[in-house]
């Protein structure tokens, strides 16, 4: 069945949990496996959020908490995000010395270097100090809101009319996939699991939040697009990662 493959190719691409592999992907599969990332997503950060919580309940230590959950994130994505954000940081160091084909190498290859270090070490920095914040405010589960946001942010991203910067990109076959009519159900989706989540968290953060992260998603996207001539996996971690930090920091604002 088509919805299995889909189901499958998610969870088999997007996160580190083993599935058994699709009978077939298609065009329509790998649509639909976007369409379905909010599962992935709202697995993986709830699985993450939880063991926090578990562990702020028994410590009272909202730090501890908010580094157990970042930690198990990466853990259970196999660190593909945290990968894409480490590698494109290197790519737009690149840039500058060596053009776009020296740019786009630095990233295949994944070799992390000082710009990928100082990115990496001040995101995760951002996403802990932010989290633990939301702990000691009651508002921990906006870490899986920010998860959601950010995966959707993916999927705008990879929405008809998507350039790809390479012709062997792993990203490829989701790049320029999306059509406005699943665009339009996954925004939907999204939507409900937010307000479902929201409990105890300000409607206008909430819509602040979602507008925010597709207009931060579309301007990373519209760089690369100058800088590498289009998207690429590593590029899509790194927008993830960008969109989930700056929500968590606007959910955490104080009003």
């Amino acid at each position: 069945m088509t919805a299995v493959d889909a189901f499958r190719l998610s969870f088999g691409t997007f996160t580190g949990i083993k599935v058994s592999a699709p009978k077939r992907v298609d065009k329509q599969v790998i649509k639909i496996a976007l369409y379905f990332s909010f599962l992935p997503a709202l697995v993986v950060s709830g699985t993450a959020w939880f063991s926090g919580y578990l562990a702020f309940r028994a410590t009272q230590a909202p730090v501890v908490a908010a580094v157990i959950v970042v930690g198990a994130e990466i853990l259970l994505t196999s660190g593909l995000h945290i990968d894409g954000l480490l590698d494109t940081a290197d790519g737009v160091a690149a840039l500058a010395k060596g053009g776009r084909d020296r740019a786009l190498e630095v990233m295949r290859i994944g070799n992390s270097g000082p710009a990928a270090f100082a990115t990496g070490l001040l995101v995760l920095l951002a996403q802990v100090a932010a989290l633990s914040t939301a702990f000691a405010r009651h508002l921990s589960v906006s870490w899986i809101i920010c998860g959601l946001l950010g995966r959707f942010a993916v999927v705008f991203a990879c929405r008809i009319g998507a350039k790809s910067a390479r012709v062997d990109g792993l990203g490829n076959p989701f790049i320029g996939s999306v059509d406005f009519l699943w665009l339009t159900l996954s925004a939907a989706a999204n939507l409900i699991l937010i307000a479902v989540l929201a409990v105890g968290q300000h409607s206008w953060l909430l819509l602040a939040a979602f507008v925010i992260s597709i207009a931060f998603g579309e301007f990373l996207k519209r760089r690369a697009d100058k800088q590498f001539g289009g998207l690429t996996g590593d590029i899509l971690g790194s927008i993830l990662e960008k969109v989930r930090t700056l929500s968590l920091l606007i959910l955490i604002i104080n009003v």
